[in-house]
């Protein structure tokens, strides 16, 4: 069922129960478990909290599911009933229990002060946090905590910026069509690109960074053997588009990835450490690729395209090998397209 009170509050709940017995129509028999499921959300709009002038997003997402699937027998004894999900004892349940909390922040509206509106109003942010908390037959406890960071910015430039250099008032234009000689040979030329543009800024620029915190501690049933594992892995990305011509367009990616945790370890840091020298850890792996992307008009009826896109990628080789080895790969694609129209020609 769902509950919702306006537009600020809402509630759903889900509740899901199958005997092992339990098959559909298609089916001939049951799985041979007996399934209870609990699902509850809840969604919280915060910035309805706030004055609606400021085009604030502000949502909050709550998550909490349980799932109990117990077997009809035991599983070393397939004569001998469990009792059902009331009875059968926890070893041998499958039992998952998952909450999980996420959020973001973001702007429509954009302020009337310069600094504000190219800087906070352009920011998104988004949080997302999933304790998980699994146990079954081989496996005694499986707790896993997960954190996921975002942080993204992106401004689109005016498409207002850009100049004609050729266009008949132009210094170039008039001081050749002032040489007599080179008047009769150039004129024609500056006729066909005097509406020429060349954008002198970009066209967007975007930055994105992510964050990872993993941890788990896993407990096997047998012997009790514990293993914890740890990983804390940064992101980042940088993207720029650049039109220099209407017909040419290029665009430029950045990816950065690094493990914070490596970082921690080797030099006994901890998080506020790093935070406070902006140290973004050990550097695993970067990538960037140019696509360029030129499309000319020879004629109206013959329009080739010719993309140029190179990339470059170096990756840091296992930390765990005596000798630290990385890898480099270096590739160019060239490619050309022709169109022709022979209704336009004939």
């Amino acid at each position: 069922g769902r509950i919702n009170f306006s537009d600020l509050i809402s509630f759903e709940t889900q509740y899901k129960r199958e005997d092992s017995d339990f098959h559909r129509l298609q089916e001939r028999l049951g799985t041979g478990n007996s399934t209870e499921t609990l699902t509850f959300k809840t969604y919280l709009y915060a910035d309805k909290f706030l004055p609606s002038i400021w085009g604030v997003s502000l949502p909050f997402t709550f998550n909490y599911s349980t799932t109990n699937s117990t077997p009809k027998y035991f599983p070393y004894q397939p004569d001998v009933l469990t009792g059902g999900l009331e009875n059968a004892p926890d070893e041998i349940k499958s039992l998952n229990k998952t909450v999980s909390l996420s959020s973001s922040f973001n702007k429509s509206a954009r302020g009337k002060s310069w600094f504000v509106r190219n800087t906070f109003d352009r920011i998104n942010l988004n949080y997302a946090i999933i304790n998980k908390v699994n146990s079954s037959v081989t496996v005694k406890s499986d707790e896993s905590i997960n954190k996921d960071m975002g942080l993204s910015y992106n401004y689109n430039f005016s498409k207002e910026n850009y100049f004609k250099p050729f266009k008949e008032e132009s210094l170039f234009n008039r001081v050749f069509s002032s040489i007599p000689i080179v008047k009769n040979i150039v004129k024609p030329i500056l006729n066909k690109i005097e509406d020429t543009k060349i954008y002198y800024t970009p066209e967007k620029i975007t930055a994105n960074m992510g964050i990872s915190d993993d941890y788990q501690l896993k407990i096997m049933r047998l012997g009790l053997d514990a293993t914890e594992t740890t990983n804390i892995n940064m992101n980042r990305t940088l993207n720029i588009t650049q039109r220099i011509f209407d017909n040419f367009q290029s665009n430029y990616k950045l990816v950065i990835g690094s493990d914070i945790y490596r970082e921690m370890d080797e030099n006994n840091l901890s998080r506020l450490d790093l935070l406070s020298d902006l140290n973004p850890g050990v550097i695993e792996n970067l990538s960037q690729t140019f696509t360029n992307t030129y499309i000319p008009e020879v004629f109206f009826w013959f329009k080739p395209t010719i993309r140029f896109n190179p990339s470059y990628t170096w990756t840091l080789g296992n930390p765990t090998n005596e000798t630290q080895v990385s890898t480099i790969k270096n590739t160019t694609n060239f490619e050309t397209k022709f169109d022709i129209s022979p209704n336009e020609i004939i």
